[in-house]
């Protein structure tokens, strides 16, 4: 109880607005949980209250009364959480004046553009008729937003994503005012914070104005990015279904989900609408029973199964999330159509406040599904061709025997209202199986009468999508196996035989692996092009048979072999068959048993040693799997944020990312402050000979802005110490990639001119971004032995194919106009 006590005191101390906020939402949530009667009509906020009734102080104590006991949860739950970070991060002073001076302006902004609207008699879309508004949320949205301008870049970037994506969702779908309202709360802390961090010293440290450089989002936060968005617009319709008194544009379409009488949807249509709607009998409502109503759902629960899987980067989520979106498309379309909003006289007919609702329900899901079109390709993990399969065999048998138990119970027990034939049935099944919103204006062929057929044709179409829901959850749980036997081969052959201190890269995902009689070569094919990724596996003394083997199975396949980051060992096989190569890097190796650390040439690495000691820092090694989550998610956020300050897309091929760490056997050496705080993390990889680890290599490095100076110095001097005495042979730094030593020209085959202007080219596009040479000349600090990597190819006709491959293995999410770009800005560097 007493830790409890302290964390309470500590997290007061530091949030101390938040708290109050929330604090002051139960309590009048508590007082005030009644109807909006005279008693809270004083406190509530609206174009009737505060502008004609002139009670000034509802714009102050609608910020901080809730509308419901459950709206002073929500509120207490979003104020306890993201506006106390951004406390934490603004500190209490700027937090208060951003919540009471974006909420009054918001409310102030949204009464006046109402009154407007009434007395210009042509009420604006989201502002339909007035109401009273009791939302602290528009403060809270508000504040956010502002905050966010000051936010470490990931977290900067997800809250304005999910935030407008909340609120545009909760305006479009609800349309109520309180919706409304929290929108223009957004817009406004969105362009405050703009304005507050730009170009203007902070005095707090943890407040730092966002640079100027463009934003780049890792492959695992853009897949985060698509699936808040699909989820929290895949939730919309359940805003319309909760509510049946909302009239957003969006509730147009799913409004006809809902199970509604007609005279009811007539009513509605007149009184907001316009009373030109027609006749009741106009308005064509097929929903109808518990099974219809959940049938409705399946939209949204299907959304909801592709938002799991696109944030695990799974393509059969993307193909899903696509149907889902298209057919929504569609059918909205297809609604609006039947409506005749296409002609002049029927958005006359309907009012063109009906009419444009239409329009803006059409493009939500076309937004969505550009989206998701312009990011496929960060989405390519693919499931086994086994789980495909099962998945369409779970599909058509559910199909199968879903529409022939309907069949026998319309034609034994139903009231066909035309003749039933073969084909009649088949298009009245699939009618069915689809949510009425999407069949408005299809006669059914068979009416239920009662009993066994009333019960099938309320549930058949619901068991049915629960089948495919369940299937697709299975599919996007499933991993490759038929990819996934070369791999763990591949794995057991490092285990054994050993390999290089690259090969274990041959195991990420995207490498593939051909397995020989006496080892195994890992390799990335891109447009023909096979880039062997290290040394083979494998004795040495078999290893001029293992290249004999693997080049004529890439003969056979028509592609192209090219053997990127090898040895000297490997190279002179090579050059045995007449293949030429060229330098790309330099490996800088560490023998850990000879670091004794003494002697003036190890003082800088003493110096980072002693003082990491005297400010309390202190180095983990472990796997990911054994990391506390507090530190794992630290490690994200440390990642996504160095990634988000590259101006260049992030680069893969030789370069590990969050998914890399993830690896079971993988190491990982953090630095931890007396704090706690993460200041710095690297991961390695091993390499062994008979089970037995006998290197690492270094891969993944990061680091925060406020860590300890030649904190990496502390790092990789705490591995080597560490690694000394577990008796390892060779601690690896890894290759500097695109950086070699000067060579004589002469000593480099003319053939190669070509790719070695590329490389070099790349090398220099690279460089102030990344920094590779940088961190070429850092690893010197430890005095290490330099063994030259190479790049061995064929044939020099198939040089412009190489370097194309190498850089699209570098960049496989750039786009051809981003590779102008890098041109361009390297033109410009040079000039």
């Amino acid at each position: 109880m007493p830790a409890l006590v302290r964390v309470a005191a500590r997290y007061l101390r530091r949030h101390p607005f938040s708290a109050a906020v929330a604090v002051a939402v139960i309590v009048t949530g508590l007082i005030f949980s009644l109807p909006r009667t005279h008693a809270t009509r004083w406190l509530a906020a609206g174009p009737v209250t505060t502008g004609e009734e002139h009670l000034w102080w509802t714009l102050v104590t609608a910020l901080l009364v809730p509308s419901s006991l459950l709206d002073a949860l929500l509120s207490a739950a979003l104020a306890l959480t993201v506006m106390a970070y951004i406390e934490r991060l603004v500190g209490t002073v700027r937090t208060v004046l951003a919540y009471v001076g974006i909420g009054v302006v918001a409310l102030l902004a949204g009464i006046g553009l109402h009154l407007l609207t009434i007395w210009l008699g042509s009420p604006l879309l989201l502002l339909a008729r007035p109401e009273l508004t009791l939302d602290p949320p528009t403060g809270i949205f508000g504040t956010v937003m502002t905050g966010s301008a000051f936010a470490p870049t990931l977290f900067r970037r997800r809250i304005r994503v999910i935030g407008f994506a909340v609120v545009l969702t909760f305006a479009l779908y609800g349309g109520d005012q309180d919706s409304v309202y929290r929108m223009i709360a957004a817009v406004f802390g969105l362009a405050l914070g703009a304005v507050l961090s730009r170009d203007r010293p902070v005095a707090d440290a943890r407040v730092r104005p966002p640079t100027r450089s463009p934003r780049r989002a890792s492959y695992g936060e853009v897949r985060t990015l698509v699936a808040a968005v699909v989820a929290v617009t895949g939730i919309g319709p359940l805003i319309v279904l909760a509510d049946r008194a909302v009239i957003g544009p969006l509730a147009l379409v799913v409004s006809g989900f809902a199970q509604v009488d007609r005279s009811e949807a007539f009513e509605t249509c007149a009184t907001y609408f316009r009373n030109s709607c027609g006749a009741p009998s106009d308005i064509h409502v097929v929903a109808h029973g518990i099974g219809q109503i959940l049938l409705s759902l399946v939209p949204v629960a299907m959304s909801l199964v592709a938002a799991w899987g696109l944030r695990r980067g799974r393509r059969a989520a993307w193909v899903l999330a696509v149907v889902v979106s298209a057919v929504v498309l569609v059918a909205t379309s297809a609604a609006v159509g039947i409506l005749g909003l296409s002609s002049a006289t029927g958005i006359a007919r309907v009012g063109e406040r009906f009419a444009l609702s239409a329009v803006m329900a059409v493009g939500v899901p076309l937004a969505v599904l550009v989206a998701l079109m312009m990011t496929r390709r960060r989405f390519e993990i693919t499931a086994s061709r086994g789980a495909l399969r099962h998945f369409w065999l779970i599909v058509g048998i559910a199909f199968v025997a879903v529409i022939a138990v309907w069949a026998v119970a319309i034609v034994v027990t139903g009231r066909p209202a035309v003749p039933l034939g073969f084909r009649r049935v088949f298009l009245d099944a699939v009618v069915l199986l689809l949510p009425a919103g999407f069949t408005r204006g299809i006669p059914h062929g068979a009416l239920p009468g009662h009993g066994a057929a009333l019960l099938v044709d309320q549930w058949a179409g619901l068991v049915l999508w629960l089948a495919v829901i369940v299937a697709a959850g299975r599919l996007l749980r499933s991993v490759g196996r038929s990819d996934d036997l070369p791999r763990v081969r591949y794995r057991e052959l490092l285990r054994t035989t050993g390999g290089g201190t690259m090969s274990f890269m041959g195991t990420w995902e995207g490498a593939r692996q051909w397995i020989g009689d006496d080892g195994a070569v890992a390799y990335r094919l891109i447009g023909g092009i096979v880039l062997v990724i290290g040394d083979p596996i494998g004795p040495l003394e078999g290893r001029a048979g293992l290249l004999a083997a693997f080049i004529e199975f890439c003969d056979r396949h028509g592609w192209v072999p090219v053997f990127y980051s090898i040895h000297a060992r490997t190279r002179d096989l090579l050059r045995a068959r007449r293949w030429h190569d060229v330098p790309v890097g330099e490996e800088t190796l560490v023998r850990p048993a000879e670091m004794d650390l003494t002697g003036g040439r190890w003082k800088r690495v003493r110096q980072a040693l002693a003082k990491a000691d005297r400010e309390g820092v202190r180095s983990l090694w472990a796997a990911w799997g054994d990391l506390p989550a507090s530190l794992a998610a630290q490690i994200e956020v440390l990642s996504e944020h160095w990634v988000a300050e590259k101006a260049l897309p992030e680069l893969g091929f030789t370069l590990g990312g969050l998914t890399e760490l993830r690896d079971p056997d993988v190491r990982l050496l953090l630095a931890i402050g007396a704090d706690g705080d993460l200041q710095a993390v690297t991961s390695w990889l091993p390499s062994w000979r008979d089970g037995v680890v006998t290197g690492w290599t270094l891969d993944f490095m990061r680091r925060s802005d406020d860590a300890m100076p030649e904190i990496m110095v502390y790092l990789i001097a705490s591995a080597a110490m560490r690694m000394r005495d577990a008796g390892i042979s060779v601690m690896s730094l890894s290759g500097a990639p695109l950086v070699t030593r000067p060579a004589p020209e002469g000593r480099l085959p003319p053939r190669s001119f070509l790719l070695n202007r590329m490389l070099a080219w790349l090398a220099d596009v690279l460089e102030p971004v990344y920094g590779f040479r940088s961190l070429f000349e850092f690893k010197k600090k430890f005095h290490p032995e330099l063994e030259t990597i190479y790049l061995s190819y064929e044939d020099a006709a198939g040089l412009p194919a190489i370097a194309r491959a190498i850089l699209r293995a570098y960049m496989p999410t750039a786009s051809p106009r981003e590779i102008l770009a890098i041109a361009r800005s390297l033109s410009a560097h040079r000039a």
